[in-house]
């Protein structure tokens, strides 16, 4: 039939096939691309998911959330921010957990504090922040 190497390599990759899609139906339901991040997140928060607060350093030993509109964004009491790219082409990570599972939601647009204004969910994955060397 199949060699073992290769059976246990089908048999990864369908477990994290199926695992992901739970994952995506477990946000999907509270998420929808386009909807701005201040109205996403206390439906977050209501189905159980908790900020999780990161602490990268750039290269020069800053915060990675002390930085543009990442900064503006953690002394909004958004904590759950990594960080924001510049200029709209790399989006704001925001990390959140549930027990053992991890979500990253990923916006774009810049920070305003109105409530129809600022970033907009992009898009979203159930992966963990990376760990700092």
């Amino acid at each position: 039939m199949c060699g073992n190497r290769l059976c246990s390599c089908l048999i990864v990759f369908l477990m994290a096939a199926f695992f992901s899609s739970m994952g995506s139906e477990a946000a999907g339901h509270l998420l929808k691309k386009g909807e701005y991040l201040s109205q996403a997140r206390p439906a977050l928060l209501r189905a159980g998911w908790r900020p999780v607060e990161t602490y990268f350093r750039t290269y020069r030993g800053e915060f990675e959330h002390a930085r543009g509109d990442a900064e503006a964004l953690f002394s909004a009491g958004y904590i759950e921010v990594e960080f924001c790219g510049c200029c709209d082409v790399v989006p704001c990570v925001f990390n959140y957990a549930k027990g053992n599972r991890c979500l990253q939601v990923f916006t774009r647009g810049e920070y305003d504090p109105g409530p129809r204004n600022g970033p907009v969910v992009a898009s979203w994955a159930h992966d963990c922040p990376k760990k700092e060397d």
